[in-house]
């Protein structure tokens, strides 16, 4: 097999070099050691930020799991509540019932119901929870 090609054209990239007049035109800066100091200096305070981050979750997230809390049930039955309802929100936003959902998460609310107390804790844990018996539903 044979193949024929024709150049047309060939283009080269043209970037303006990075000196002085560089700097002055893509910043406040009036030399290009100043702005790369900037830059230095903006990457080393977020590179600290993101690690204290890490670090303070880190420590939060031993504290909470190490902990021994006994939740009252009524604080569950609340956050059950709360959380069941910013979900159906949720849903209802997508054009969906809650039927539908639970439908084709293949879940039901009985089954659903003990991931509530999970949310308790870390509150990006909780998937789902059903509505409390006890407590009457919001009207739309």
């Amino acid at each position: 097999m044979t193949f024929a090609v024709t150049m047309k054209e060939i283009k080269e990239k043209v970037v303006p070099p990075l000196d002085d007049e560089f700097a002055q035109q893509a910043s406040e800066f009036d030399t290009l050691a100043a702005l790369r100091d900037d830059v230095r200096a903006r990457l080393t305070t977020a590179r600290e930020s993101m690690v204290d981050r890490e670090y303070r979750n880190g420590v939060v997230e031993q504290a909470v799991a190490n902990a021994t809390v006994t939740v009252p049930p009524a604080m569950i039955e609340r956050q059950a509540h709360a959380l069941y309802h910013e979900l159906e929100s949720t849903v209802g936003e997508r054009g969906l019932e809650m039927a539908q959902y639970l439908e084709a998460l293949g879940k039901t609310q009985k089954r659903s119901r003990p991931t509530c107390a999970r949310g308790l804790r870390p509150r990006s844990s909780a998937v789902w929870c059903s509505p409390p018996s006890a407590t009457p539903r919001r009207s739309r």
